[in-house]
């Protein structure tokens, strides 16, 4: 399992943020770290997730989330990025060293 870091906008409402965290349960994979935040609209929220997966948990999380109408954009970032990790450890708090 790897560190993945998910940028998601999603619209502001509870039910959106409730199908979310419910896909999160069901999923393979490890939440580390959240963040629920306003996104650059008022109209959005932004969740920004700090998760262990393998690839098919990944992809299996991000094709459910792409399918919910409540979701306006899923962003994975690339862990190996310095900028990525610096942006990650300020958000979460999660160190900049990680285990594989």
């Amino acid at each position: 399992m790897r560190t993945h870091v998910l940028s998601i906008l999603l619209e502001r409402r509870p039910q959106a943020l409730q199908r979310v965290t419910g896909l999160l349960s069901r999923g393979n994979v490890d939440v580390e770290r959240w963040v629920l935040g306003m996104g650059d609209d008022k109209d959005e929220w932004q969740v920004v997730l700090a998760i262990r997966a393998d690839n098919t948990g990944l992809n299996w999380l991000i094709q459910r989330l792409d399918r919910q109408l409540e979701v306006t954009t899923v962003t994975c970032c690339d862990w190996e990025d310095p900028e990525v990790r610096e942006w990650v450890s300020r958000v979460t708090g999660l160190p900049c060293e990680r285990e594989d």
